[in-house]
């Protein structure tokens, strides 16, 4: 289930995020910088969605492990843990790769916190403390729970009154906006789906946008003399070394420089409604995506589900002499006490052979009890008077096979 999980949300959220990435230049001229850094905040969403699914009792039901049933037990047997351990291997490295990408980071979290050697800063007014640490840091936040500011030791002698009160302005409104909690969440989805590049290239744009939409806040309505200092002060700082944490926002940060500037020159007012628009038909977007992905995956787990009780089909005895082997496609219905009832022969080879076994059997299979009435479910039953290789062969995408391989009673 957790794989089948991660493919979906992954191709959804894959498709989102190249939308979002492709037109964020038009997104940021169109919405506004602030409006636009909220439409990521779709993503969690998504997740949120995806999740009340797999905790869907229904949904859960369904989506059952394909089997595998031949005639020898020790074979059917040796088929299922082969899968079985296949997935636990499959989870287990990416449950691996990902516990250990957040241990990387959060070690580097905590080196750079550190080394910061912070001193309190009393007489710069600020809503949440200010610390004063090296000279070659830029001003940043950090903290989730209780955030503070850290500027360098020489902030008051590098940047004038008015510099600083802007560079303060923009760390507050990373805190004002909860930046430090999406980073930290942001971090979270990325070390869950790391297997996927366009993921690394959706953290970069993330935290560009959430500069953007600071820059464009703090900016509202200050004079053309205001950006050009902010502009002096962006660039003093970024001259300052990178920090190698991956967790705190910083004023300085040195990725799309040149277009923060730019934005700084042709900004423009936000516009509500164009925003309210955006964020509807995405949530839209993604809400009708995620139900239909939910109803294929409920169509595809009820065809793949196993039933509680199941009657092998016996082998025609005039096949058996014959030597023919065939396979029958049935659909059928599930009722809610978990009887099998309105057994329909999609398609048969050869026809007029195995059709009536088939039929007789599994017209007396046995599903857990549901909540509903589900219809239409697909199975497919393989005829062979050999035992196949251990390998589970396939008519149709989806379907559940079952191979029936019984010594006949020839008289």
């Amino acid at each position: 289930m957790m794989i089948e999980w991660l493919l979906i949300q992954t191709l959804l959220l894959s498709v989102f995020i190249s939308v979002l990435m492709l037109s964020h230049r038009l997104l940021n001229q169109r919405l506004g910088a602030q409006n636009t850094y909220k439409l990521w905040l779709m993503i969690p969403f998504s997740l949120m969605l995806g999740l009340l699914q797999v905790f869907n009792p229904i949904e859960q039901q369904a989506l059952q492990t394909s089997y595998l049933i031949l005639a020898n037990d020790a074979i059917q047997q040796l088929s299922y843990s082969i899968n079985l351990n296949q997935q636990v291997m499959i989870v287990g490295v990416w449950l691996t790769v990902a516990i250990g990408l957040m241990a990387m980071i959060l070690l580097c979290h905590y080196r750079h916190i550190s080394t910061l050697k912070r001193q309190p800063l009393n007489h710069l007014k600020s809503d949440i403390p200010i610390f004063s640490a090296m000279d070659n840091i830029g001003p940043q936040i950090l903290g989730v729970f209780r955030p503070q500011i850290v500027v360098p030791n020489n902030f008051c002698e590098r940047f004038d009154k008015k510099q600083q009160d802007l560079i303060i302005a923009h760390e507050l409104s990373h805190w004002r906006q909860g930046d430090t909690f999406w980073n930290l969440l942001a971090l979270i989805v990325l070390a869950c789906f790391w297997f996927n590049p366009i993921f690394w290239f959706a953290y970069k744009h993330f935290r560009q946008q959430q500069e953007l939409s600071c820059d464009a806040k703090v900016l509202a309505k200050k004079s053309m003399a205001s950006r050009q200092q902010y502009a002096l002060a962006m660039i003093n700082v970024s001259s300052t070394a990178d920090t190698t944490s991956f967790t705190q926002l910083y004023y300085g940060e040195k990725m799309n420089i040149k277009n923060r500037i730019s934005s700084l020159v042709t900004h423009k007012p936000q516009r509500t409604y164009p925003a309210l628009i955006a964020l509807l038909l995405g949530s839209a977007f993604l809400g009708a995506s995620h139900f239909a992905l939910a109803k294929d995956q409920a169509k595809t787990g009820e065809k793949l589900g196993a039933p509680i009780y199941r009657v092998d089909p016996i082998y025609p005895e005039q096949a058996a002499k014959d030597n023919v082997n065939g396979w029958v496609h049935l659909s059928f219905d599930i009722e809610t006490d978990g009887s099998v009832s309105d057994v329909k022969i999609v398609k048969a080879e050869p026809r007029w052979t195995f059709e009536t076994s088939a039929k007789e059997a599994v017209s007396q299979w046995k599903y857990q009890q549901g909540s509903r009435k589900v219809e239409d479910v697909e199975v497919m039953l393989n005829f062979e008077l050999e035992a196949p290789e251990i390998a589970q062969k396939t008519y149709a995408a989806g379907l559940e096979v079952i191979d029936v391989n019984q010594d006949p009673i020839i008289k």
